[in-house]
């Protein structure tokens, strides 16, 4: 369900990252498969998990941003939802790389001051970014079909009847008779019969054949300026529960390199 409503890929990122720092805050737990779950969520976001985010941080000087898929289709990149994708991306570092102390959090043993580093400079920039009215938006939830190319009823089905068990044939029904439809697949369909079934129409829609991405047309979704700023918010205060350096930090260091005014 999160996969259909939740496109922000950074949102998925940060439900591992999480339920990774509740397991992990736990003295003891109850169930053998729930240590097997942390341990292996443990390893993962620590690695390629980490590494993912990373990747697709926007580094300048003083600052470290993300930027997901709102306003970039065709590679129009408009920072619509920078400031709540870094706010995720935060959090996420936050929970892979932190551990419980008492009421508060400190840094893993084996957190790098890479890692640190990059998670002030977008701490940084969450900080002074805070009037930046055009990155408040994000898409904390949206429609089904994305385009034509996720339409589910365009594809091979082997169940299509409507909730009362009234069979309906996609190949020549319209697109005005979905109302109430379901049409989904079960058991196994046999090759020589889905490959046939690509080449039908299913109502009204031929079978896609290549899945562009999720803004190949415009689609609705709900966005909240108060979620970014909640999401910012817990970013920024589970980074002043944990202290970073004991050395300055790239701001400090920034800063003393700046001469003084006489």
């Amino acid at each position: 369900i999160a996969l259909v409503y939740y496109p922000s890929v950074m949102d998925f990122y940060w439900f591992v990252a999480r339920a990774l720092f509740l397991l992990e805050s736990q003295p003891e737990l109850p169930f053998e498969e729930m240590k097997f779950a942390r341990d292996l969520l443990g390893e993962i976001m620590r690695s390629k998990g980490t590494e993912f985010i990373l990747k697709h941080a926007i580094i300048e000087d003083d600052y470290v941003y993300w930027v997901e898929f709102l306003g970039n289709f065709a590679n129009k990149t408009k920072n619509e939802d920078r400031i709540f994708a870094t706010s995720i991306a935060v959090n996420c570092l936050i929970d892979i790389w932190t551990q419980k102390d008492g009421n508060k959090r400190k840094w893993r043993d084996d957190t790098t001051e890479n890692i640190k580093e990059i998670i002030e400079k977008a701490v940084s920039f969450l900080e002074d970014n805070d009037q930046d009215t055009n990155g408040h938006f994000n898409a904390f939830f949206s429609g089904d079909v994305k385009g034509p190319s996720s339409n589910p009823y365009a594809y091979p089905a082997t169940i299509s009847q409507y909730l009362n068990g009234t069979q309906v044939d996609p190949q020549t029904s319209s697109k005005q008779q979905l109302f109430g439809v379901w049409y989904a697949c079960k058991g196994f369909i046999p090759k020589s019969e889905y490959e046939s079934q690509l080449n039908q129409i299913h109502f009204e829609s031929k079978v896609p054949n290549e899945f562009k991405n999720m803004n190949e047309h415009a689609f609705p979704y709900w966005s909240s300026p108060a979620i970014t700023y909640s999401m910012k918010m817990l970013g920024l205060a589970k980074y002043n529960s944990c202290l970073l350096y004991t050395s300055p930090s790239p701001r400090d260091r920034q800063k003393s390199r700046m001469p003084s005014s006489a």
